[in-house]
């Protein structure tokens, strides 16, 4: 992810906060059994996770950019093609 916020507020300790909400916010919304629908949907978990914090770090220009999504090796799992993950059929 990628964060745009005024260089004021920007400190090793705000941009931790700010990774923590982040991360607490997919973790939440997410799991190994579901697979986000894309760009939209995970850049909107993080928006709205972390209004709050945003809003108690008065930052008042905040903005998310989502630039890789990896997906756990976990998937494989779940795929309905057995023969990309592996099985005999």
């Amino acid at each position: 992810m990628e964060y745009h916020f005024p260089v004021a507020a920007n400190s090793p300790g705000v941009l931790e906060r700010i990774n923590a909400s982040a991360e607490e916010s997919i973790n939440m919304a997410f799991s190994t059994l579901y697979t986000p629908g894309g760009y939209e949907e995970i850049r909107k978990v993080i928006v709205d996770g972390l209004e709050e914090e945003i809003k108690r770090l008065d930052i008042e220009v905040f903005r998310v950019r989502v630039l890789k999504i990896d997906f756990p090796t976990s998937r494989q799992w779940f795929d309905n093609d057995p023969v990309s993950v592996g099985w005999s059929v």
